[in-house]
């Protein structure tokens, strides 16, 4: 049904994760689940995320069971009783340079410096970048697929060359990702492709340790985007 809605794989996977964490803490069967289950399962959950988190986790979970009751799995929602809640408005700010410069010299590791600069100069999602093969990088352009597998060609500074090289030289293995984590999900030494949500950790601990907050992936395309319309370029042509 999502493939249907022509959500992402990476969407597609997130309700997935949210599904499948809800079944597993609630640890019943879908068939016996009642209100009063999930009440309490998003009693818990309003104190340990976001209200942002907490209304996606409702959306998620809530297309799980409509689908079973659409397809007469089950008789009653659970969810109908589950609300979206107000969201503060967050203002979205760029990176200032102090906050760039800190984020990538404090980074532990050559790919995570190569990451946070590639991210900047390209501007491209975070889900983008890590589909990346070694392939798709020649000289200083890139060929980025966006949604709806758009193929298009993105510049790199200097800059994210540089420690793109230098990251690509230091690594031994032959997986064709551009980014790879330190060690595969087993814990073996043999990497393979940087997850998002691998990504999206390293750069939460790396904001607390540079006393940044909100440091995620899309903001580094924000602070693309704003420096590009600071020196003039047609927001027309500028996506954020």
């Amino acid at each position: 049904i999502l493939k249907m809605q022509s959500k992402s794989d990476g969407t597609i996977e997130q309700y997935i994760n949210a599904t499948r964490k809800c079944m597993n803490e609630i640890g019943k069967n879908y068939k016996d689940i009642n209100d009063f289950d999930m009440i309490k399962y998003f009693a818990h959950l309003s104190t340990t995320v976001s209200c942002r988190t907490y209304n996606n986790y409702i959306r998620y979970i809530n297309q799980f069971f409509k689908w079973l009751c659409d397809d007469c799995y089950i008789q009653i929602n659970p969810m109908r009783k589950i609300k979206i809640v107000s969201e503060d408005k967050v203002i979205k700010k760029p990176y200032t340079n102090a906050e760039m410069s800190c984020l990538r010299d404090n980074a532990q590791s050559l790919r995570d410096k190569a990451l946070i600069t590639f991210l900047y100069s390209t501007g491209l999602r975070i889900s983008e970048a890590l589909r990346l093969n070694k392939s798709d990088v020649v000289n200083n352009q890139v060929i980025a697929f966006g949604k709806g597998r758009k193929e298009r060609y993105v510049s790199i500074n200097d800059v994210a060359r540089y420690y793109l090289n230098l990251y690509l030289d230091s690594r031994t293995d032959n997986e064709d990702a551009l980014f790879v984590t330190n060690k595969n999900a087993k814990g073996y030494d043999h990497p393979t492709r940087f997850s998002k949500s691998g990504a999206e950790d390293m750069l939460r601990k790396l904001g607390k340790k540079c006393g940044i907050d909100n440091v995620h992936p899309h903001r580094f395309r924000r602070t693309l985007c704003c420096k590009l319309l600071e020196k003039g370029m047609p927001i027309q042509e500028v996506q954020v």
